[in-house]
């Protein structure tokens, strides 16, 4: 759980988002979308109080004013439509609140619009979290129920492998979003000023949601009423940006440019390390059509450029990602009818690799791996409301294509080959075209039955209709319930079936396998509590997940880093036929005296049953916590924020009397505990006609050691073991200019 942070006096937002500011500091301001048009704009000081002068002037300007009503409540009303000042109140209170409630049981919710106490974080406050390269998925990593190496910016969720996350930008599909992802994927590919919002949902998400077993990312630009216009170039350690907004009448437009500056400071000092670079392009333009209908189109470009060698030159990699993204939407909300949403889009991938592996005395190899991937997509959407119901349908369809290419040479020590659990030739090679089609559909059913009690049902089908594998189906119901209390409680239940197919992009070709498997499917369930504190919010989760249906998948026993992994003596199937995982999450966040401050904590459990036994998954982690702190000093924002969770499970790896290497029981042990302290400050100056920002902080500030793995190498017919660890002390520096 994380707070917003206030910097920025003078923000320019949407008369909605005004509005629910004020009910969220105190106000219950009742409103209809057919008074509040998605586009009125009004610019206020947001660290300001809001007073009831200023919530009239702001609605005088669109001919609305307050109206008193029960309960210390006010509504809405048109000053020049008398005829609706006085709607009925349990159809304006539905029909703002039906479609605003989350009732799933498992939803973060950053809403970027508005001040809210609780679960908040607005688009220029998100770079104030301590986070290299500002990076928006390393903030939302720290959330409850997620597990970080402290290397990569992907996380796995609640017990589930890293592919099981959904990410959805702008309401489209993104496949691995990550830079440097042959390098344990580093930085996001999204310049987190352009998010306007983020969701996590992280168990018993709802069905408009599918094909991924453990959690939901959304993210989301800056809506329409909300664009201001501005240019800001950026400068950093570790990024160069430009990132442009443009507001005209009904037109909007974002445009984001960024460059990796690593590569840069690398080549101005003597290494061995290689030469990483990365770049991604985003441009938004949305058009509003009139008063209901909306036109967007969105392009989204990420690449990577990388020749790199591990710290002792045993291994090497050359690398070239390309990913293309173009997707275009048109949206109609209608006063008397259903808001229906029809999108088309087209990605493709492109990922060519080579590498290199030379560790004398236990192995040698290389590897050519080339691979494209492209996906055709058609979605539509209908949502009606019905006063206290709201119904929520919507189907897809996606053509998918793929290429794989692929040789490797692989010479193993006699001496390492039984670390192994499965075959591995000396030469493989492996070269295929595969072609696909994936038809979803759903429908959910939202209704307030009682005044304070919420329930949503609904049903998901997915199908998949590979060349190799044939057809299959899966059917996923699912149900939420919220009540809330008149204290200010909620107590949310989620129960539910999901399932995840094998992507066309996923196929395990570099480690032989040349068929798809089987879909996953997993049971959740979710119990939640969460009260609200006039400082405090407190927040109490338990959740359970089993996995009976689970995919065999390859890891690396005890080295999580190699940056050639399939060519380690190390590399192991896992096969297993349960997984299960649970756990207890605890969130308290409040303010006080100008203070904020947000702590996290998890108990939790994750077990696969392989041949019979219940082994430990690589990413459980018994304990884990996240606390933070803020605060305004004069013209500086600082806040300090510390990560803690217990040491991954690993297998060492032993010669016998023979010299024959042999492994122990697969994550038997557990290294040291993982603890870091990371610290950020933002300071702004206001120029002539521009602005100046620095943001500038430490993360793992006092270069603690913190171990998630071993690498083994062989020196003189002993076997020598080194620590793998997460990232060391890293400063971060960027400058802003806006104009």
């Amino acid at each position: 759980m994380f707070l917003s942070f206030s910097a920025f006096a003078e923000v320019t937002r949407s008369l909605k988002d005004f509005l629910q500011a004020a009910n969220s500091a105190g106000y219950n301001i009742l409103f209809s979308s057919a008074l509040v048009r998605p586009y009125y704009q009004v610019t206020f000081d947001k660290q300001s109080p809001i007073t009831l002068e200023q919530i009239q002037t702001a609605l005088t300007a669109y001919d609305l004013e307050l109206k008193a009503a029960p309960n210390d409540s006010f509504l809405v009303v048109s000053t020049l439509l008398p005829e609706i000042v006085s709607p009925p109140e349990s159809t304006l209170d539905n029909d703002s609140t039906i479609e605003e409630v989350v009732v799933n049981a498992s939803a973060h919710q950053f809403q970027m619009m508005y001040i809210n106490s609780s679960l908040s974080i607005d688009r220029e406050n998100l770079s104030k979290k301590p986070a290299i390269a500002n990076d928006a998925l390393r903030v939302s990593s720290r959330l409850p129920g997620s597990a970080n190496n402290g290397v990569s910016a992907r996380s796995a969720i609640r017990g589930g492998r890293e592919n099981e996350m959904l990410i959805m930008f702008n309401g489209m599909r993104l496949y691995d979003p990550f830079h440097l992802h042959q390098f344990n994927q580093l930085f996001s590919v999204i310049d987190s000023r352009s998010i306007d919002s983020i969701d996590i949902l992280t168990g018993g998400f709802p069905v408009t949601y599918g094909d991924r077993l453990s959690g939901v990312t959304v993210l989301n630009t800056t809506p329409r009423g909300t664009v201001d216009d501005s240019k800001e170039l950026g400068f950093g350690l570790y990024t160069a940006s430009y990132l442009q907004t443009l507001s005209l009448d009904q037109h909007n437009l974002v445009i984001s440019l960024r460059r990796s500056t690593i590569d840069l400071f690398l080549g101005a000092v003597e290494h061995d390390l290689g030469t990483p670079s990365f770049a991604d392009m985003h441009i938004q333009y949305q058009f509003d059509i009139d008063q209901e209908r909306t036109f967007q189109t969105n392009v989204l470009w990420f690449g990577d450029d990388l020749s790199i060698n591990n710290s002792n030159n045993t291994e090497s990699v050359d690398s070239t990602f390309s990913s293309f993204y173009t997707w275009l939407s048109y949206r109609r909300e209608q006063d008397n009818g259903p808001t229906t949403e029809t999108k088309v889009g087209f990605t493709a991938i492109k990922d060519d690799r080579k590498g290199f592996v030379n560790k004398p005395q236990m192995v040698t190899g290389s590897l050519a791996d080339d691979q494209e991937f492209r996906v055709y997509n058609l979605e539509h959407t209908r949502k009606y409301n019905f006063g206290n119901s709201l119904l929520n349908v919507g189907a897809s369809y996606r053509y998918l294509d793929a290429e794989y290419g692929f040789h490797s040479t692989l010479q193993i020590d006699p001496h390492f080959t039984n670390v192994s659990n499965f075959e591995r030739s000396e030469i493989r090679q492996f070269k295929e075209t595969e072609l696909g089609h994936q038809l979803a559909a759903f429908v959910s059913y939202k209704h307030r039955l009682l005044q304070q009690l919420y329930v949503e049902a609904g049903a998901r089908i997915d199908t998949q209709d590979y060349l190799s594998n044939g057809w299959s189906k899966q059917v996923t119901p699912r149900l939420n319930l919220l009540y809330r209390f008149s204290s200010a409680g909620e107590l949310r239940i989620g129960v539910g079936k999901f399932s995840q197919s094998q992507g066309i992009h996923e196929l395990d070709a570099s480690d032989g396998i040349q068929f798809f498997q089987r879909p996953q499917k997993a049971n959740h369930y979710v119990l939640s509590y969460k009260q609200s504190f006039s400082h405090l919010d407190l927040k109490i989760e338990a959740y359970r997940k089993i996995t009976d249906e689970p995919e065999f998948y390859f890891e690396n026993l005890a080295d999580p880093l190699s940056i050639v992994p399939e060519l380690q003596v190390e590399r192991t199937q896992v096969d297993p036929s349960r997984v299960a995982a649970k756990g207890i999450e605890l969130s308290v966040s409040g303010d006080w005296r100008g203070n904020e401050f947000w702590l996290n904590y998890t108990r939790a459990e994750v077990k696969e049953t392989v041949d019979g036994s219940r082994v430990r998954r690589s990413s459980d982690q018994k304990h884990a916590a996240n606390i933070g702190w803020s605060r305004q000093f004069r013209d500086w924002q600082m806040a300090v924020e510390s990560t803690y969770h217990s040491g991954w499970p690993t297998t060492q790896l032993t010669l016998n009397a023979s010299g024959n290497a042999e492994q122990t029981v697969r994550n038997d042990r557990r290294l040291s505990h993982y603890l870091t302290v990371d610290v950020k400050g933002t300071r702004q100056w206001k120029l002539n006609h521009s602005k100046l920002r620095v943001e500038i902080g430490v993360t793992n500030l006092f270069n603690r050691n913190n171990v998630i793995g071993t690498e083994y190498n062989m020196a003189n017919g002993v076997l020598k073991n080194s620590d793998r660890k997460a990232l060391p002390i890293a400063p971060f520096i960027d400058l802003f200019y806006s104009f």
